[in-house]
């Protein structure tokens, strides 16, 4: 009897094999929210990330990537060519052009007026339970994230990276409406900078493989405002805010050069064509536009200067126009 009641508990105490859900392939996968991942990829389970002693190769596997791109090293420091109060033209490093606007500015700097209040209370009103601080985050907490499920994220139809899921819902404001939809799965608008959102993806790789750091400004104005862009679609506007409040800093104080007037006309155009709403190139395209008629008004900006370099630039020209003519408020006051 007792040799039966031994084989009996063998039977019913069989292991329990789960398999690993792999969002790898959208033709092949399926995702249920809320109930047991279906998946038609019998692979085998993979060894628990936390049992690795290499966490650099463990969180750099779990991010899969297209192989075909790759990412630029970053650029050295970009010099900034800016007109100082004076009328005259100067040439000065990154660091001392966000020192000028630091001390020029301070409390502009520390609080980004509309964008920024913006940003905050969306996070703020934010209903993810599960949204923290992964910088107050230690290494070993940050590469437990890593584990699990992943996001697909795509551009228009075409797949860009997967994001393990767990992170994403730790950083992002929009991880819930996703969680409540039916797949894991991120679609961002066609025609955004693909390479601004890989950008973004290798850092949330490195901050899981190695000790955290911000995410880096390019100082190429294109790269940092499509940066900007992707984050904020992305709900992770947070973690992009210093480099928003760099350069909404630096177009209230310094009379944009022609190349950065150009690239703030071309980008708030895409964001036209392509529909974004509250989008960050349109918010500094009217910084810039309020920035250069308020010093004009004030003639800490030289107005045959601004003509000049305005002229080549009928967009922003109307821009600034329209900020120069006096509100009816102001008209009231003079009457």
């Amino acid at each position: 009897m007792a040799s039966q009641a031994q084989a009996v508990t063998s039977k019913s105490q069989k292991p329990v094999t789960k398999r690993r859900l792999r969002v790898g392939d959208p033709a092949t996968s399926t995702v249920k929210i809320g109930h047991n991942y279906d998946t038609k990829m019998p692979n085998p389970p993979k060894p628990s990330l936390l049992a690795s002693s290499n966490i650099s190769t463990v969180g750099a596997a779990l991010f899969a990537i297209e192989k075909t791109t790759g990412m630029q090293p970053l650029p050295p420091p970009r010099v900034i060519q800016t007109t100082i109060p004076d009328g005259g033209a100067t040439s000065m490093s990154t660091a001392s052009a966000a020192s000028l606007i630091r001390a020029n500015n301070q409390q502009l700097y520390r609080s980004t007026t509309i964008q920024g209040k913006a940003r905050k209370a969306s996070e703020k009103h934010s209903r993810n339970p599960h949204l923290v601080d992964v910088e107050s985050l230690s290494l070993q907490q940050r590469v437990e994230l890593t584990a699990g499920n992943t996001i697909q994220v795509f551009i228009g139809d075409t797949w860009a990276c997967n994001i393990p899921w767990l992170l994403f819902r730790a950083m992002s404001t929009k991880a819930r409406e996703i969680e409540d939809s039916l797949h894991l799965v991120l679609r961002l608008p066609a025609g955004l900078s693909k390479n601004a959102l890989l950008y973004i993806f290798e850092w949330l790789r490195d901050i899981c493989t190695r000790k955290y750091f911000k995410i880096v400004r390019r100082d190429v104005l294109e790269q940092d405002v499509a940066i900007c862009r992707i984050s904020r679609m992305m709900g992770m506007m947070r973690y992009s805010q210093h480099v928003f409040n760099f350069y909404w800093a630096h177009f209230n104080n310094v009379l944009p050069n022609d190349d950065e007037i150009w690239t703030l006309e071309q980008m708030s155009a895409t964001a036209d064509r392509l529909g974004l709403e509250d989008d960050d190139a349109l918010a500094f395209f009217g910084c810039a536009a309020r920035g250069i008629a308020r010093h004009m008004k004030s003639e800490q900006f030289s107005p045959v200067q601004a003509e000049q370099r305005l002229r080549s630039h009928p967009m922003m020209q109307q821009a600034v126009v329209r900020k120069l003519r006096p509100s009816r408020r102001s008209s009231r006051r003079h009457t």
